[in-house]
């Protein structure tokens, strides 16, 4: 009994432990484990961006992030927010359109995810997504999200944001959230979320069940409630992202006009600055599916949508892809996992009557797919490509939308100059001239490489740009007009040099040049000529010399007339650098004589640099330093003295023309033991280069001249070689411009792979190969087939009594360029139009009134069609008989095709009906 007792004792200990170890592993698994997430959500600057999660238990979580995954920028420890173990952190300080990793870390467990983080505000190109309705089939989701996620392998910066037309999930549950649109069992789901911020609309399963949209997705720009459990109301908001302005409104929730809603949206619209915008919203206005359309958006919003030039809406809830065209504006319904994927895309004006709706009721419909696909838009500059891809990958459709020229405003810069140069203590202004044909210009903003440095409201449009930093820098202008349009300049390259402007100098101004002044100044091989004016500053213009060197001066006046006077000249050089030309020897040169006055003089040996040059002319009389007179001009240079060394300089380019955006190798042959190296390049990219052999890309026609400067320990030496490199147009490969097919005919009795006829490309690239293919789904397509470019009949053929077949024939070049033609095959029937007797078959009269007779044998039915193709009268022998009357006094006046079906073949005949 003692031992039973302790033997049971034993056990209950035992199994007391094995509970208690396996609760506390059990609890620790759990709380390791991450419930959704990591997801994102793009908060509208481009310097943050929101990371969420969601725990099965309570625990501290920490998040780091960087832009490698050593996650080096920033590390953050996280609670819990609300009832229900969710996390949020927001992420600043992002470097606007760089690539970040982060990671979350719950007791040692992982999840990591990347993102972009918003592109710069003056961005013309992006990529962007688009989908909605996934609130059935997880696995049909995952598949969608496969194929966008090769989309951002294949361009990683198309890592942007996706935006969701509604209807998340079917009921709205917690249930439903976890299972289908947060399912953690489909992997792409879960990646793409790690990945893409989804910026969502408000669909009506959002509105069954509770408050879960509000919770899982808090947009911090909704315009009312609060954000963990939001009721519905105010749920709609705007965010830009470079180029493009996304609106996202509730269709749940009043849209009449004077609605909060409402007021909101044409609010929005109208001080929206970007030329691109995209409303996104669940109940389409316009589709084509198992919902009527929404009068009250065609009503009330539509007419906002074309008055502020929005050309494209998104759309969900009807569960078949569609896209109808009304008033410029494209309403595209997505469905991501919806579909009954039971027909691929047809072409409306191709349909042969299997529409899905009568057309006259959809008169704006474009597209049409029941398949699941998400959207995928590039937008580059002024146009946006459109790609719709379904779960295998292949395309549903293509289209290009065009921003109207006339909408936007003209910008071009005016000062500076490409390539002008300034020292770091300097003010740059920088002046633009911008024009708008159809409103004014609201603003003109002035950056310099994408970063905003000012903004101007009225002409003239410029800025003041100080406490420059120097290096070389792209500067370029975007004009806004009264409408929120944009238009970006060219940029022009300018350069901030590590030095401090020169000294000032006293003023001296002539205050007549109605009859004389300074036409030209000539210093060894330096000359500039120039315009009568009382001062001019060309002290930026170097005259470059060497210590000692005996320097040789012509001047020359300009006269209004023939007649010459005589002109006294004066030069003084600031030898030195204290900002006045008053100390011995400075005043280099005097004298006086009508036309050139031709002098020398010697350049000192104890001075080098850069030092300021004045040139003085005055009629009749000595010009006084620092003193205003009447009659002649003052000009300032600056004389460059360098030791007088002489170095071997030269370079060579591996080839000296090329085509525009191809890149030249250059090799520097100079003398060794140089200090320092720099390169101009004249209209290349890049313009300098302090490199020993540079590679310089030339992206514009022209002739463009090369200059290299060494500096040595004693001194420097240059070279320039003007005109040097010549740069011609690139030829651009043509897309084929028509397709010929040598013959149009086929007998409607042809055989399984008759020969129709030649392709042929018309291509104005005469060397491009081409390969042909008929677009599926469209038209008479399944009748025929394509061997290399050889038309025959598919396997499939046979003559449906329509006389015309219409197929689609597309056409690609080897560089990918594209063409497509609506070709018409003509069948011909055997028997001509007086033909009343075949297969021992009467049918007559001909011409007919109102009644055609048939005496035929083993008759199964008769077909009338015009001849269009459209069968009119149908007629099925149920009895043995074989004579049969069918009355034609329905028919109009005119030619039609009777087909007569035996059980041992068919017979055709035209008649005419009078």
């Amino acid at each position: 009994m003692k031992t039973k007792l302790k033997s049971t004792l034993r056990k209950g200990i035992i199994l007391a432990l094995l509970i208690v170890v396996n609760i506390t592993f059990h609890q620790s698994l759990v709380k390791a484990e991450v419930r959704k997430g990591p997801y994102l959500i793009y908060p509208g600057s481009n310097t943050e961006m929101m990371v969420l999660w969601q725990l099965h238990t309570t625990s501290t979580c920490s998040i780091e992030w960087g832009t490698d995954t050593n996650y080096s920028d920033g590390i953050a420890e996280t609670q819990e927010q609300g009832t229900d173990h969710q996390h949020t952190y927001t992420i600043s300080e992002l470097t606007p359109g760089t690539l970040y990793y982060y990671r979350i870390t719950d007791n040692n467990d992982y999840h990591t995810g990347s993102f972009f983080a918003g592109t710069n505000d003056s961005e013309q190109s992006i990529t962007f997504f688009a989908g909605g309705d996934t609130q059935r089939n997880s696995s049909k989701i995952n598949a969608v999200w496969s194929k966008l996620l090769e989309q951002i392998e294949d361009k990683p910066e198309a890592q942007t944001f996706l935006l969701h037309a509604g209807d998340f999930t079917e009921d709205g549950s917690e249930g439903d959230w976890d299972t289908i649109f947060f399912n953690r069992n489909r992997l792409h789901t879960t990646e793409l979320q790690s990945k893409l911020p989804i910026m969502g609309a408000r669909g009506n399963h959002e509105c069954y069940t509770g408050t879960q949209y509000g919770k899982y997705y808090p947009y911090p720009q909704y315009q009312s409630g609060d954000i963990m459990h939001r009721t519905g109301e105010g749920c709609y908001y705007t965010f830009t992202y470079g180029p493009v302005q996304c609106f996202s409104i509730n269709t749940n929730e009043s849209l009449d006009i004077g609605s909060d809603q409402y007021q909101w949206l044409k609010t929005e619209l109208e001080k929206s600055t970007k030329a691109w915008k995209v409303v996104y919203y669940h109940a389409p206005a316009w589709g084509s599916g198992n919902h009527e359309n929404r009068d009250d958006i065609q009503e009330n919003i539509q007419p906002l949508l074309a008055q502020n030039n929005v050309k494209l809406v998104i759309n969900g809830h009807n569960h078949d892809y569609t896209r109808s065209l009304v008033d410029g504006v494209n309403h595209m319904v997505m469905v991501t996992s919806c579909s009954s994927n039971t027909r691929d895309g047809q072409v409306i004006a191709e349909w042969d009557g299997s529409k899905p709706k009568d057309e006259l009721e959809y008169p704006h419909l474009v597209y049409y797919d029941r398949y699941n696909s998400f959207a995928k838009f590039e937008i580059n500059n002024r146009e946006l490509y459109a790609e719709i891809i379904r779960s295998n990958g292949s395309l549903v459709e293509s289209f290009v939308i065009s921003l109207d020229e006339s909408y936007f405003p003209e910008v071009s810069i005016t000062l500076p100059l490409e390539n002008d140069w300034f020292y770091k203590d300097e003010t740059i202004t920088i002046a633009a001239n911008a024009t708008d044909k159809d409103g004014g210009i609201a603003r003109v903003e002035f950056y310099k490489d994408d970063e905003l440095i000012g903004e101007d409201t009225s002409y003239p449009y410029e800025i003041a740009w100080s406490n420059l930093t120097p290096g070389n820098y792209a500067i370029t202008t975007i004009a806004s007009d009264n409408e929120g349009n944009q238009t970006s300049s060219n940029s022009i390259e300018i350069e901030v040099k590590d030095e401090l402007a020169p000294l000032s100098y006293c003023e001296m101004t002539a205050s007549d040049q109605s009859y004389e002044w300074i036409a030209s100044v000539q210093f060894g091989d330096f000359t500039n000529p120039s315009d009568p004016t009382p001062y001019s500053d060309f002290s930026k213009q170097e005259i470059v010399v060497n210590a000692g060197d005996e320097l040789d001066v012509i001047l020359s006046p300009g006269y209004k007339s023939t007649t010459q006077y005589s002109e006294t000249w004066m030069v003084w050089v600031d030898y030195n650098s204290d900002g006045d030309f008053e100390d011995d020897g400075e005043e280099v040169l005097t004298g006086s004589n009508k036309g050139a006055f031709n002098s020398s003089f010697t350049i000192p040996n104890n001075t080098l640099g850069k030092k300021r040059v004045r040139v003085a002319m005055r009629y009749n009389k000595a010009p006084e330093l620092c003193n205003n007179f009447t009659g002649g001009e003052i000009e300032d240079y600056t004389i460059n003295i360098l030791n007088e060394t002489s170095y071997l300089t030269d370079f060579s380019a591996n080839k000296t023309t090329i085509e525009a955006s191809q890149s030249i190798e250059f090799t520097n042959e100079s003398e060794a033991g140089e200090e320092s190296i720099l390169w101009t390049f004249d209209g290349g990219n890049p313009a300098t280069s302090t490199d020993l052999n540079p590679t310089v890309t030339y992206n514009t026609a022209g002739t463009y001249s090369v200059t290299l400067e060494l500096t040595y320990s004693d001194g420097t030496a240059s070279i320039s070689k003007d005109d040097y490199i010549n740069v011609t147009e690139k030829a651009i490969n043509q897309a084929p411009q028509d397709i010929e097919l040598s013959n149009n005919l086929v007998s409607a009795d042809a055989s399984t792979s008759a020969l129709v006829g030649t392709l042929t490309a018309i291509d104005p690239d005469l060397e491009d190969s081409h390969s042909f293919e008929i677009v599926t789904n469209v038209g008479d397509a399944t009748y025929y087939k394509i061997e290399n470019n050889l038309l025959f009949t598919d396997k499939a053929f046979s003559f449906n009594g329509n006389l015309t077949h219409s197929i689609t024939i597309r056409v690609t070049d080897n560089h990918g360029n594209s063409f497509s033609k609506l070709i018409s095959i003509q069948i011909q029937t055997s028997t001509g139009i007086n033909t009343d007797i075949a297969n021992n078959c009467l049918i007559y009269p001909n011409p007919i009134t109102t009644q055609l007779n048939i005496e035929c044998p083993q008759v199964s039915e008769v077909t009338i069609y015009n001849l269009a193709g459209k069968s009119l009268i149908y007629y099925a022998n149920t009895s043995n008989n074989s004579t049969h009357r069918l009355s034609t006094s329905t028919l109009e006046n005119g030619i039609y095709i009777v087909k007569v079906l035996m059980t041992d073949g068919h017979q055709i005949v035209r008649k005419i009906k009078k």
